[in-house]
């Protein structure tokens, strides 16, 4: 019986063992891979299309008449609370606190104008986080270009008339994506899922609907990546640091 005892826990010590040996492994095959040298955004691309898709922008009154409801209402969100209303009060939101906020500090001069250029900034960024994270994987910089006039013909074409949440959520979505990339590429420690937790808090408080999709499905794909590599430890760890960091944006 206690042969049988000692046995398993013989086994159950070399499987310990084992799974911190294999991280150990991992993590010197991920400090060992050469330094990806960082790959410069095409700026003038950035610049093209962010100002294109905002200039096409409902805010703009040579497009105001082409709003649906829902650019119509944030339209209208903006100049009511200019007048001193308060959103989901006096006026129905779906956008998160930080939307709205963005919303009211657009509409506050030039009428929308500076909305449709703080959704300018919005796509530049975007597109530079997104331009980084495909090279970042690839390590292809003609791929990355590529992929980038795809993305901004999907965002004028399905977001004609900008003004939506969800496209002043996408520097944060974006960024996610590339501090994974970075992540897998041993650029940054597990002690940077802190700082990703803050940014995902951010994000929730721009567009909650679109955090919460994007953000549970990252989750989903990263517990399935650490469940094979056999590092659900150092996932739980990470998921513990972003939890962290999420109420940090709050706090300050």
């Amino acid at each position: 019986m206690f042969d049988e005892f000692e046995t398993h826990e013989e086994k159950d010590y070399l499987e310990v063992q084992l799974t911190e040996n294999t991280e150990e492994k991992e993590d010197r095959e991920t400090k060992e891979l050469p330094r990806l040298k960082v790959a410069n955004a095409p700026s003038g691309n950035l610049f093209f299309w962010s100002a294109l898709i905002s200039l096409c922008s409902v805010a703009n009154p040579l497009f105001s008449s082409l709003a649906n409801n829902l650019q119509t209402q944030n339209l209208y969100a903006g100049w009511a609370m200019t007048q001193g209303k308060l959103a989901y009060g006096d006026i129905y939101g779906t956008g998160g606190v930080l939307y709205y906020l963005l919303n009211w500090l657009g509409s506050s001069v030039l009428g929308s104008l500076l909305f449709a250029f703080v959704q300018f900034l919005a796509l530049f960024v975007a597109g530079n986080y997104l331009f980084q994270f495909v090279y970042q994987l690839t390590r292809k910089k003609e791929l990355a270009q590529q992929l980038l006039s795809l993305f901004y013909l999907f965002v004028l074409t399905v977001g004609f008339g900008g003004l939506y949440a969800s496209i002043f959520v996408l520097p944060f979505t974006m960024w996610s994506l590339n501090f994974l990339a970075r992540y897998m590429n041993g650029q940054i420690s597990d002690n940077g899922f802190i700082l990703f937790g803050a940014i995902g808090a951010l994000a929730f408080l721009i567009d909650p609907f679109t955090s919460i999709i994007f953000y549970g499905l990252v989750f989903l794909v990263w517990t399935i990546f650490h469940f094979v590599r056999k590092r659900a430890t150092r996932g739980f760890y990470q998921l513990l640091a972003s939890l962290l960091g999420f109420p940090c944006s709050f706090i300050r």
